[in-house]
């Protein structure tokens, strides 16, 4: 099995409307454009050619947490219907941060909010990652972290 991430600066069209069909699952992102913030980072996830999912990275810009300097993201990521339960969402995620630790430092954060059905999931996931929960935030969202 092959996982290919592939950069690009506009959102397809599969994945906004995934977002808008998911609004519990994601938080930053809504379908108001295809042009990707140039601070931020968008993958498609393919596997085997086909296009099977998405990653975003939001750049964080809060001065009370981070430097704007600093590279912290937030990571969104959807697998579309017919690919679920494949593993492909722990595949792009390893080979997404195998790829960032070859850059200068990396502060990932995943927010979850309890009203996300995925909740347990992506909680595991994130866990067997290498993310740990950090509880300094609101009760209605487990936030996790990694520094690559």
């Amino acid at each position: 099995m092959c996982i290919t991430l592939n950069q690009k600066e506009e959102f397809d069209l599969e994945t906004l409307d995934f977002i808008k069909k998911n609004p519990t699952s994601f938080n930053y992102i809504k379908s108001e454009g295809i042009i990707v913030p140039p601070e931020h980072r968008y993958y498609q996830v393919l596997h085997d050619g086909s296009f099977v999912g998405f990653i975003i990275l939001i750049k964080i810009i809060d001065e009370l947490i981070y430097d704007e300097k600093d590279n912290a993201y937030e990571l969104e990521i959807g697998i579309f219907d017919n690919f679920k339960d494949k593993s492909y969402a722990s595949k792009a995620i390893s080979k997404l941060l195998n790829e960032l630790k070859h850059e200068n430092t990396f502060i990932i954060e995943a927010i979850i909010k309890n009203s996300n059905s995925n909740l347990i999931k992506m909680k595991t996931l994130l866990i067997s990652k290498g993310f740990t929960h950090n509880d300094i935030y609101p009760k209605n969202q487990l936030v996790y972290r990694i520094v690559l």
